[in-house]
C-alpha cells in the first residue's frame, strides 16, 4: 500500500521551491520580504502547500492588475 503524504506539512529548502515555481532563489527570498511568500518555518524549510497556494493569489492579482 502506498505511503499518504500530508501535503500540509511538507516542507522543501528555497532552492527546491525556487525551482517549482520558476523563480530564481533570490526572488523567494524577495517575495517573502514582501509579504508574498510565507516565511521558512525554520532551518531555511518552507511549506509548500501554503508557500504554492499565496503564490498563485499572487499570480491571479498580478493579471489581474495587468488587465489579463
Amino acid at each position: 500500500m502506498a505511503e499518504t503524504v500530508d501535503l500540509q506539512s511538507l516542507t522543501v529548502t528555497r532552492q527546491e521551491l525556487a525551482t517549482l515555481l520558476g523563480l530564481s532563489s533570490a526572488r523567494i527570498g524577495q517575495m517573502v520580504g514582501e509579504g508574498t511568500i510565507p516565511a521558512p518555518v525554520g532551518h531555511g524549510r518552507y511549506l509548500l502547500a501554503q508557500c504554492v497556494k499565496r503564490f498563485c493569489e499572487y499570480s491571479r492579482a498580478d493579471s489581474k492588475s495587468k488587465g489579463n
